[in-house]
């Protein structure tokens, strides 16, 4: 079963009283990988958007929590599957593989996706896991070894590369655009701060220089207003970069 944690429930858009589903599911199983789900569902959202994402814990809402699954997995465009270490060794109290459990939530949600068409099946290996070969799996998810896997890199280094495969798999899927980090579009800021603020002072610099030559009055007008423009966009530019960060 599926808590309701009180900390914070995704919002969901309503459009002629219908709920409209988030573009991407993540599923995982909790014993196995749900800290990386969870760090992982953070970053879904600051880039797409925090009604594009289901995830369980955040998603769910009073009522029938098996028809709110199916329905997510009805409407969405991709889905995640986080596959942790302990994914496939997975066991219940009894000692059973929780893959081998047709009732298994977790195992219900691929199968379901598998048998959708047109909607992508990502798996993303986190923890170091591998692939699980086709011949481990119980035959409902045998399909899900032919799926392309993406990982999840616990080290910050590769983590760049990671997200960028992802996210470019994801705006393929479904056609969302991820959003720039903020340290880029600061990082943007500055460039044009420093390139405009540069060509403005030698623009100014060489029209100051050129006052001396016998230039008619249109041409001086040109070369201080061309150097006041660029003056003017390089401050400008210098004043947003300093000031709060935004989303684009």
């Amino acid at each position: 079963m599926y808590p309701i944690p009180a900390r914070r429930l995704a919002l969901a858009a309503c459009v002629d009283g219908a709920m409209v589903a988030a573009s991407i599911f993540v599923s995982y199983r909790r014993s196995d990988a749900r800290a990386w789900a969870s760090a992982l569902r953070d970053e879904l959202a600051q880039a797409f958007g925090e009604g594009e994402v289901f995830f369980d814990a955040d998603s769910l809402h009073a009522g029938r929590w098996s028809e709110q699954i199916v329905a997510a997995l009805d409407g969405c465009k991709a889905l995640l599957v986080v596959i942790g270490s302990g994914w496939l060794a997975s066991s219940d109290g009894a000692g059973r593989r929780r893959l081998d459990d047709p009732d298994d939530v977790h195992r219900r949600e691929i199968e379901h996706a598998l048998r959708r068409h047109g909607l992508a099946v990502l798996p993303v290996l986190v923890d170091g896991a591998p692939m699980p070969p086709a011949e481990s799996l119980p035959s409902g998810l045998q399909a899900l070894a032919a799926q392309q896997a993406l990982t999840w890199s616990t080290r910050a280094d590769h983590r760049a590369l990671d997200r960028e495969r992802l996210w470019a798999a994801l705006q393929a899927a479904t056609g969302l655009v991820p959003r720039r980090p903020r340290g880029a579009t600061r990082s943007r800021g500055l460039a044009a701060a420093l390139v405009g603020g540069v060509f403005g002072t030698l623009g100014l610099g060489t029209g100051f220089s050129m006052a001396s030559m016998p230039l008619s009055t249109a041409e001086m007008v040109v070369v201080f207003g061309v150097s006041a423009a660029a003056a003017a966009l390089a401050v400008a530019a210098l004043a947003r970069w300093r000031g709060p960060a935004r989303q684009p």
